[in-house]
């Protein structure tokens, strides 16, 4: 892992479930360390995937 890199969450919701960025920020702040906090929180419908179901991270990455 490149120590430059940002930590991020990616998590999928289920379509009868909303949860939105800021509540998943607080729940981090009441639950994990400084250090573990993400920077960034996208709520995404899918996740782009290979032809092995391989989630790509070079795709998340480009379209942030």
């Amino acid at each position: 892992m490149n120590w430059q890199q940002a930590c991020e969450h990616a998590s999928l919701l289920n379509i009868s479930f909303a949860l939105d960025p800021t509540e998943i920020r607080t729940w981090c702040k009441e639950h994990l360390g400084r250090h573990e906090w993400p920077r960034r929180v996208i709520v995404r419908a899918t996740l782009p995937k290979n032809a092995t179901v391989k989630i790509l991270k070079i795709e998340l990455r480009r379209t942030g």
